[in-house]
């Protein structure tokens, strides 16, 4: 088996691991894409029933950074704390981006996509509860507004599954998912006008996260076993080339010694 023979033949094993990394990224990018557009619309419902949609519209870009800026912009009046509350709410939100860390199978976005879901909707609805008063216009028409956030944010969350699936083990799963119905049309959420209410500090309740990262390791270590092996293979072959070469190197010399004796 010569070496141009050897090295072809690990190509065509190695070649369909090749794509992997590459498709892991894109699998990775999406998830991420989807953990900002989360982000946005959740920033942007929150900023709209505390009375600053002109800062909701000023949200363009869906990046956590940008989103952040515009909350920062938020002047509060008579009602304090709830700027804070926002952003950390929005911190929590990016903080789902690290925890797809290995991705490989589908159950392993599916889940952790889900649970980001949760916490976006139930996030809005304790800031709310928080902070609506009987006096104030705060988070006005809650149920409509609650209503749509779940539908917009399964929106996201599925077509994100939707396009990790094509290429993630388990992902078929992803078609068979639905979006919830969406709510019927209710009252316009309030624009921006003054704060009207004297408001407490209060705690954001975050949804227990129960996803396993591990989980995606299985398919990794088997990767990392055939390309170690393959490598192994390689050195091994190697060696044995070079202790041909040697014998055959050392009958030549033993030739010329034997025609040099002649002479």
């Amino acid at each position: 088996m010569t070496m141009h023979k050897f090295c072809f033949v690990c190509f065509v094993l190695l070649f369909p691991l090749i794509g992997l990394p590459v498709l892991a990224q894109q699998q990775l990018a999406d998830y991420k894409q989807a953990v900002d557009e989360v982000n946005c619309a959740l920033a942007k419902k929150m900023l709209v029933s505390f009375e600053r949609a002109s800062l909701a519209k000023g949200i363009k870009d869906c990046t956590y950074e940008a989103v952040v800026k515009e909350v920062r912009k938020v002047q509060e009046n008579k009602t304090k704390g709830y700027k804070q509350d926002i952003l950390d709410i929005l911190s929590k939100v990016n903080n789902y981006k690290t925890k797809v860390d290995n991705p490989s199978e589908y159950v392993l976005f599916e889940t952790t996509l889900d649970n980001l879901a949760k916490y976006a909707v139930q996030s809005y609805a304790d800031l709310c509860n928080e902070y609506a008063k009987p006096g104030n216009s705060i988070c006005k028409d809650f149920n409509q507004a609650s209503a749509n956030l779940e539908q917009e944010v399964a929106g996201i969350v599925n077509s994100a599954l939707n396009e990790i699936g094509k290429n993630t083990y388990g992902g078929e799963k992803a078609k068979t998912r639905t979006v919830p119905d969406k709510p019927k049309p209710g009252k316009t959420e309030p624009a921006e006008t003054g704060e009207q209410n004297q408001a407490n500090d209060g705690n954001i309740a975050e949804v227990s996260d129960n996803s396993t990262p591990g989980t995606g390791a299985s398919l990794a270590s088997i990767i990392s076993t055939i390309v170690l092996v393959l490598l192994i293979a390689a050195v091994g072959w190697l060696y044995k080339e070079q202790q041909e070469l040697k014998e055959q190197l050392e009958d030549i010399k033993m030739m010329l010694r034997v025609l040099n004796q002649k002479k």
